[in-house]
């Protein structure tokens, strides 16, 4: 059909969508074999192929076309049948990790059609393989991905999966100015432990702080991370610091995840509920959450056209949560200003989000809770006005602050989080101005 009147037609596309065909759901018992997943790779690839070829003798009629890439494994992480399955058959299909499908054809060919790659539903493509269909869109300049890194049973995949990404992700294509990209990591809940292994270079924040560096735009959504996203680490030993230059980044969010790229969390256990088993984690480890905003503030220096930088730690109920803002205050006058917030210990609120129970049913709100009386309220405001900030809460800030070329002395409550704002010294002309807290 594309074939006819071809001019007129394709003049009206705003969005092609490409499902690759594969012999066998990413699911089945029949993708684990070897056998199984060199027919899928087989199908990929020719799939893959057959498109491009298709897409290759297209004029460039009109700019601003966009290409999803659908996803090619189940959207869920269980194939439709596993509601019927027994405890033991789901308990073995959580256990293994789907395989990654590759492409093992030659070079694809240049297509002028797209500026825009887009995937959802957490496609498995093998990275080299994902940047390859990437590369070969000329022109490519916004790149939008979901990678659901869903390893449950290989720590050694997952290590080598990120190692795989970390190499080819900056070649992407030069044109590429904006990146956005959900690396969903396996959902830890508290009561799980991620797997802790060795830590080495981590490959993955190397190559993404390596394709920053041409970015207008930067979003990373439920990544683990390390310092060397934003700033070269003592085991880079070859990095040229003097080298980091951000010249064209404007925006930069980064959402993390409660532990590193080594399975190391950033929050331990409150010791002091320990004994009764509550598996919730709420005091930060100042040597490894501090580095990571430490390192953003210095390579913020470094990007002369930024106008907002979001970092914060993926947001769990009652937990440390910690969240570094730079924007230009309109308050005072658009000057560049670092905002630091985390959250009060809930020891603060564990009774004040637990009403108190009444006799009186009548008293009781639509969600089955009784409201406190006043003298509960006001004692409860007193907690918090009186509450003081930890130790490693003020050695992280301290960090922070240094980094950024403030100083913060003290944090200010509001509500329920502690507060410190301060213009950056480094984007305000008068010297007068250097430090201001709010």
């Amino acid at each position: 059909m594309m074939q006819r009147n071809n001019g007129r037609r394709r003049a009206n596309i705003k969005r092609l969508t490409f499902v690759a065909g594969i012999h066998s759901s990413l699911d089945s018992d029949e993708a684990q074999t070897e056998l199984g997943q060199t027919a899928n790779n087989e199908a990929f690839t020719r799939s893959l192929s057959e498109f491009c070829m298709f897409l290759e003798g297209w004029d460039v009629c009109r700019k601003y076309r966009e290409l999803e890439i659908a996803h090619l494994a189940i959207n869920s992480p269980y194939p439709p049948e596993s509601f019927y399955m027994s405890g033991r058959d789901r308990k073995r299909l959580e256990s293994r990790d789907k395989p990654y499908l590759r492409y093992n054809g030659s070079s694809l060919p240049l297509i002028r059609y797209f500026d825009k790659l887009q995937m959802r539903g957490g496609s498995r493509i093998w990275p080299p393989s994902l940047v390859q269909i990437a590369a070969s869109l000329d022109g490519l300049v916004n790149t939008d991905l979901d990678l659901r890194d869903l390893v449950n049973a290989d720590s050694q995949l997952h290590l080598r999966y990120r190692q795989a990404l970390g190499e080819c992700i900056s070649q992407l294509p030069a044109s590429c100015r904006t990146f956005r990209a959900r690396i969903f990591q396996y959902p830890y809940g508290f009561e799980a432990e991620p797997e802790v292994v060795a830590p080495a270079l981590d490959q993955l924040c190397i190559g993404l702080r390596d394709l920053s560096m041409r970015l207008r735009h930067l979003s990373l959504e439920g990544i683990c991370v390390s310092p060397a996203l934003f700033w070269p680490g003592k085991d880079e030993s070859g990095a040229n610091t003097a080298a980091l230059f951000w010249p064209n980044l404007e925006t930069v969010k980064v959402e993390f995840e409660r532990f590193t790229s080594f399975g190391q969390w950033l929050l331990d256990l409150d010791p002091e509920l320990i004994w009764t088993g509550d598996p919730s984690r709420t005091v930060p480890k100042p040597e490894i959450i501090g580095p990571i905003f430490a390192a953003a503030g210095r390579a913020a220096q470094c990007m002369p056209a930024l106008t907002r930088m979001e970092v914060k730690m993926r947001s769990i109920p009652f937990v440390f949560e910690p969240h570094l803002l730079f924007w230009p205050d309109e308050r005072n006058g658009s000057i560049s200003t670092v905002r630091w917030t985390c959250q009060l210990e809930p020891e603060v609120f564990e009774d004040e989000d637990e009403y108190y129970e009444d006799e009186d049913e009548d008293e009781m709100d639509e969600w089955g809770y009784f409201e406190p009386s006043e003298d509960v309220a006001v004692e409860w405001s007193r907690a918090r006005e009186s509450f003081e900030p930890s130790k490693e809460v003020m050695e992280v800030c301290k960090e922070v602050g240094e980094a950024w070329g403030v100083t913060i002395n003290e944090l200010k409550k509001k509500d329920r989080w502690f507060i410190a704002e301060a213009v950056v010294p480094w984007r305000v002309e008068d010297s007068d101005q250097r430090f201001s807290m709010a």
